[in-house]
């Protein structure tokens, strides 16, 4: 047994632990502002929808600014695989197919559609297209 978690330990991806660890680091600072927050892979189905709605909606990068739609989305990602860890694989908070979830998943998605209707999501990086010119010289050249 212990050579299989040595291994699984092994073989985990450094950048995963150290996205999950800073997730877990934001979680507790915002955690130090509330009184009696339970830890997080301890919680009941009521303090996890109750405590990571307000999570989502407090949450602020250090100088204040708020997070795009898709690192709000990502830290909340991170906080389940956190949980994972803990060995607690019932909670899913992000699994639409729970409705234990429903009120956390209802908040992360207002708060995420506030953030996009302020032009506060991830811009999408698109080229500009190939002229019709240009083909022509692509397809030449080979």
């Amino acid at each position: 047994m212990a050579t299989i978690q040595s291994l699984v330990k092994q073989k985990e991806n450094k950048n995963t632990k150290n996205s999950t660890e800073l997730v877990l680091k934001t979680w507790k600072e915002g955690s130090e502002n509330r009184q009696n927050v339970p830890k997080l892979h301890i919680m009941d189905v009521g303090e996890l929808n109750y405590f990571l709605s307000c999570f989502v909606i407090e949450c602020r990068r250090i100088d204040g600014t708020d997070y795009t739609t898709d690192t709000l989305y990502q830290i909340c990602a991170g906080l389940f695989r956190h949980m994972m860890s803990k060995g607690v694989c019932d909670k899913n908070v992000l699994d639409t197919n729970d409705h234990k979830f429903d009120g956390f998943r209802k908040c992360l998605d207002a708060r995420m559609k506030d953030l996009s209707s302020r032009g506060i999501s991830t811009k999408k990086k698109l080229s500009d297209p190939i002229d019709q010119e240009d083909e022509e010289k692509l397809w030449k050249t080979g």
